[in-house]
């Protein structure tokens, strides 16, 4: 469903780009197969660029909540930018200068590694 939508999105870029050929022939000095690749061009940039935007913005949201998550676990992590902040002295992120809380900040031997797992649970019969 969501290819459809964006090849419905191309074939509306298609067409508003249609109305563009005179001017993109004009400015560029284009014809024949070129004006027609120029045409094409501009209508998959009037598509992807919008798409791509949105798409790193639902990266962004989602790194961002794996770092709360680690928080939450009790693995120092920068909510900004991901920097592994066990054994730090000051409550500032050495990688990009964010402030956080001194409560995450532990000694290294007590600090969980990311790979860490809980020991297996004991079954008892």
């Amino acid at each position: 469903m969501r290819e459809l939508a964006h090849l419905g999105l191309l074939g509306l870029a298609i067409v508003l780009t249609t109305d563009m050929r005179p001017t993109i022939a004009s400015t560029l000095g284009l014809s024949g197969f070129a004006l027609g690749l120029a045409t094409m061009s501009f209508a998959l940039a009037i598509v992807a660029v919008p798409l791509l935007a949105l798409r790193n913005a639902q990266r962004r949201e989602v790194r961002k909540a794996i770092r709360k998550r680690l928080v939450e676990a009790g693995i120092a992590v920068c909510l900004s930018c991901g920097y592994d902040l066990r054994g730090q002295t000051a409550p500032r992120c050495p990688e990009c200068g964010t402030p956080f809380d001194q409560s995450l900040l532990c000694p290294i031997d007590e600090a969980p590694s990311p790979g860490d797992t809980p020991p297996p649970a004991s079954r008892e019969a």
